[in-house]
């Protein structure tokens, strides 16, 4: 990861693992948080608000369908990034912008596993 962050410009690093235990979760963000808020890159952890707030994290990652932005503010705090990932929804898009998300993403635009059918139609 150091190597990784050596090589050039790097704003966060999110750490997703969705079907990891929070065991699991717990142990690889208390390994890589340290490395990469050493090189003073953000360090986000997708999914698990709670986690987050319990490692401090710089943030943490949901989905517009999973829980509420609110409670992932509450649980993370006023000062941490919380982004939503919107799948192909402006309107989710919207309501997150509009209730305070640092920033909103979409996808996925091709098949996945873990997030379904690929959905390109907010694109055009």
């Amino acid at each position: 990861m150091a190597r990784a962050l050596d090589g050039g410009d790097v704003a966060a690093v999110r750490l997703r693992l969705r079907q990891a235990s929070d065991d699991n979760v717990r142990r690889a963000a208390e390994r890589l948080k340290p490395v990469v808020q050493a090189h003073e890159v953000a360090f986000i952890l997708d999914s698990h608000a709670d986690i987050a707030a319990e490692i401090e994290a710089d943030g943490v990652h949901i989905e517009a369908d999973g829980i509420s932005y609110a409670k992932a503010r509450a649980l993370v705090g006023a000062e941490a990034i919380v982004g939503v990932n919107c799948k192909a929804s402006r309107h989710a898009a919207i309501v997150a912008a509009e209730a305070g998300a640092d920033y909103v993403s979409f996808g996925p635009y091709f098949p996945s596993d873990t997030q379904g059918p690929a959905n390109i139609d907010l694109l055009s």
